[in-house]
């Protein structure tokens, strides 16, 4: 039946309607985000690249063969972007470090330095977080992923899942144990990243 409704949806965006189209993105865009975040770890360029996944998908749709496989395809899109962001990831700039100190404005010298480690320790806290959320079961994980960084509640988990919203919570419940014996800062931690 969803995929019924995509091929309606699709159909109409091809015949000129272009704000159906919101309502696909808002129908997929958490399951791309959460897909994107897994593959590149970082939620905040995750946001960027669904972003573009959704911009490249809206200019594309005319090439898509078969509209019942939306959902997969969009998700190849979003592989690919992922894979380009970590290319220009890789991709060295020249730190200012490098540079002849009299060339620099030491002010924009002093805020680069200040950035720069600003920019660090978020980055440090980002990978504590990261390396205690890979502890934790694949099902805890999902759920404190789903809570935490896409801001859904319970009762939305337990719609997107397919379980009761009781094994929800139990699932959070545990994760937030587990999360606890790791040390007792990781709320503060996940708040953190998350804002």
């Amino acid at each position: 039946m969803e995929k019924v409704d995509d091929v309606q949806l699709i159909n109409r965006i091809l015949s000129g309607d272009d704000t159906t189209f919101e309502i696909l993105v808002k129908k997929y865009e958490k399951n791309v985000h959460t897909l994107v975040w897994r593959k590149i770890g970082d939620f905040h360029y995750a946001e960027e690249i669904t972003q573009d996944t959704f911009l490249k998908v809206y200019h594309k749709l005319a090439t898509l063969k078969d509209p019942r496989r939306f959902l997969s395809w969009v998700y190849r899109i979003a592989t690919r972007q992922c894979l380009l962001f970590q290319r220009k990831k890789r991709i060295q700039m020249r730190s200012l470090e490098d540079t002849n100190i009299n060339v620099i404005n030491p002010m924009a010298y002093s805020q680069y330095i200040v950035e720069t480690q600003t920019i660090a320790a978020t980055e440090k806290r980002r990978d504590v977080v990261q390396r205690l959320l890979s502890r934790l079961p694949e099902r805890e994980l999902t759920v404190v992923t789903l809570h935490y960084y896409q801001g859904m509640t319970c009762q939305e988990i337990s719609r997107f899942l397919g379980v009761s919203e009781n094994t929800i919570k139990s699932r959070l419940y545990r994760a937030r144990q587990r999360l606890k014996q790791y040390g007792p800062t990781i709320h503060k931690q996940l708040d953190f990243i998350v804002s």
